[in-house]
């Protein structure tokens, strides 16, 4: 929610409901409690669903990190601290992009794929002899790059 927003949260919900989603909020479903496809909520509600998909609330795998030279640049919830030019902080060949990095939004594809963006784009700068270009945190969702 602190990422989004009431407005956005709003508007996601509305959309949803317009698709004749039956929208379960503030309860939690028992994955332990599936019995041929059907899920039991915490309010005792019955789901019937052919499969289901746990994107979220999962930690990342980057605790093997912590037993190399990148350590010193995890954040505590296991993110490589990177730069606006997407660097592992204090390295000018290490690039970062994805959910592992620190960048504060909501970890979703389409925006580690502008990172990748970011990224790339500044690999070749770099071995082209030139300077690479800045994504400020801020507005990295909108690939506005100005010169480090």
């Amino acid at each position: 929610m602190e990422l989004i927003g009431p407005k956005a949260s709003e508007k996601t919900l509305d959309r949803l409901r317009t698709k004749n989603v039956d929208v379960k909020l503030e309860q939690l479903v028992d994955l332990n409690s599936i019995s041929d496809g059907t899920y039991t909520t915490s309010h005792g509600e019955t789901i019937d669903a052919d499969c289901h998909f746990l994107c979220m609330g999962k930690p990342l795998a980057s605790s093997w990190l912590k037993e190399t030279f990148l350590k010193e640049k995890l954040d505590r919830f296991g993110r490589l601290m990177v730069d606006q030019c997407m660097r592992f902080e204090g390295r000018d060949n290490i690039f970062v992009v994805g959910d592992i990095t620190d960048v504060r939004e909501i970890k979703q594809g389409l925006l580690a794929q502008k990172h990748a963006m970011v990224a790339v784009n500044n690999l070749k700068l770099l071995m082209d002899g030139g300077k690479e270009s800045e994504t400020p945190r801020s507005r990295l969702q909108h690939i506005q790059c100005q010169n480090c």
